[in-house]
């Protein structure tokens, strides 16, 4: 990120504390936010948002895996863990775009480094983000696993929209996955259960019998039977897909403490944040819980890994307080994220409506 001057930095600071900043907005305003799911068409899921000075594009994959798969590949070494655990059921790689930061490639490596810690350690902390159940579908053995791919288009460094825009992207394509149904045939003498896509099984049924002759269909269980779907609203209408539930994956807002903690302001632009005194981000998730907190003092709102900044994953109700001037400072911040975090919502919201209305028309 690039220095201001002081008079810089004095017409930022004078500027907040009448509420006016250079691009118009109140303190608590957020940029515009640009949500658009399904872009990638071979993804189980994807979206793109564009937030302010970041433009982030998500796609979501999907693999079955298994105990046993895990065992082999272990080498018979320690049990594989159970597959409800969150670092089973959802991984995440982060890149960066060759453009994507001003500052150079490694300085995006870096952000993207830090980004890819930050949604795991914050996806892997909170297994109720995405309904890990619903992934099962033989239980304990068998169940679908969501990796998540991430690409930085555009995020300077020390972004702080940079991470707000990841997680709504995250949220919108995980919300909007088709995951395939499946149809588990049981397991005869020696052969294991088999688990095939229903989608085959019917074609392949249909065409020449073959899995009926094998298996017989009055011992197949049928896929509704296999699939454990939380609502009835994630059930595709045309029967062979259902969709994740990820409603209350957390989405993070950043805020920028200025003038010694005197002054906060949200969804800070570069300029801003160049003028911080810290940034605080946090991650809410629809009902208003705080899921985590990070802060930099590095005026550094992504600060390359391990070089300067302090983060935490957990609300530290010592540390930050001192790092942001005052303990009122915080609770503004938290107010202040708490708001900015719903009108994000609301867009993700708006987005994941009409997109599962576009893949009913599709259909």
């Amino acid at each position: 990120m690039g220095l201001v001057s002081r008079a810089e930095a004095a017409f930022v600071v004078s500027g907040a504390a009448r509420g006016v900043r250079s691009d118009g907005r109140a303190p608590s305003d957020v940029r515009r936010i640009d949500v658009r799911a399904g872009v990638m068409a071979h993804a189980a899921g994807s979206a793109r948002v564009c937030f302010g000075d970041a433009d982030v594009i998500v796609g979501v994959q999907l693999q079955l895996e298994s105990v046993d798969a895990l065992d082999s590949s272990s080498g018979g070494g320690a049990p594989a863990a159970p597959p409800s655990a969150p670092s089973r059921a959802i991984a995440f790689t982060v890149e960066c775009a060759g453009a994507t930061s001003r500052s150079g490639a490694a300085e995006g490596a870096d952000v993207a480094e830090l980004m890819q810690r930050r949604l795991t350690e914050l996806y892997s902390a909170l297994p109720l983000c995405v309904e890990l159940e619903q992934l099962e579908i033989v239980p304990g053995q068998t169940w679908w696993r969501i990796n998540v791919h991430v690409l930085l288009l555009q995020a300077p460094r020390g972004s702080a929209a940079a991470f707000d825009a990841a997680t709504l992207a995250v949220q919108t394509a995980l919300r909007t996955s088709q995951v395939p149904r499946v149809r588990v045939l049981p397991s005869d003498g020696d052969r294991p259960a088999e688990v095939v896509l229903l989608e085959d099984y019917e074609r392949s049924a249909q065409e020449n019998g073959a899995f009926e002759e094998q298996y017989g269909l009055d011992d197949a269980m049928d896929a509704e039977d296999t699939v454990r779907d939380s609502s009835a609203s994630s059930r595709s209408h045309s029967g062979l897909t259902w969709r994740v539930i990820a409603e209350d994956a957390p989405v993070t807002a950043s805020v920028s403490v200025l003038d010694g903690g005197s002054l906060q302001l949200v969804d800070p632009d570069e300029t801003e944040q160049a003028c911080s005194d810290a940034i605080v981000t946090l991650a809410m998730d629809r009902h208003g819980h705080i899921c985590g907190m990070y802060y930099e003092t590095s005026r550094v709102a992504i600060p390359a890994a391990g070089k300067g900044g302090q983060m935490s994953s957990a609300m530290d109700t010592g540390a930050a307080p001192a790092l942001l001037g005052s303990s009122e400072s915080l609770a503004r911040c938290v107010e202040l994220a708490l708001v900015s975090s719903r009108q994000m919502i609301s867009a993700v919201d708006a987005e994941v409506k009409a997109a599962l209305l576009r893949q009913s028309d599709n259909l």
